[in-house]
């Protein structure tokens, strides 16, 4: 179970790794066609790791329902916080998709703190198994 959620945590951390990549970082400023190409990296990037996330909160639930009593109860809290930060990720990403080369860096921006509130959250219901296994 350890090295299961330690994968899944990894996960994330290479999630927080996309979307540094994802920066557009040219000093004289990107051509339309170098922002496209990188903007549909960045998000096909996105789109596979939120595919993945969405599997790793199942098994995060499948693991909590063997657990018995009070902690059960705060985990299923904890991933039902997760699933939320979940959705308010797949709700920027959609944001990001629609991104044009003026609104890209703010909605990045935004992007990227709706990963980290996804990612502080992950790390509560992780020290939560580990507190409770």
């Amino acid at each position: 179970m350890k090295n299961r959620l330690a994968l899944i945590f990894m996960a994330v951390l290479f999630i927080a790794l996309v979307l540094s990549a994802c920066g557009i970082k040219s000093e004289g400023g990107p051509s339309a066609v170098r922002f496209q190409n990188e903007h549909e990296e960045c998000l096909e990037n996105i789109e596979k790791e939120l595919a993945g996330y969405g599997k790793q909160i199942e098994e995060l639930y499948a693991q909590a329902e063997r657990t018995a009593g009070d902690a059960r109860d705060e985990i299923n809290k904890t991933i039902s916080d997760l699933r939320k930060k979940q959705h308010d990720a797949v709700r920027k990403y959609e944001e990001l998709t629609s991104a044009t080369y003026k609104t890209w860096k703010n909605m990045q921006r935004r992007v990227e703190q709706s990963w980290k509130d996804l990612e502080d959250t992950y790390e509560k219901a992780l020290a939560l198994f580990h507190e409770i296994s």
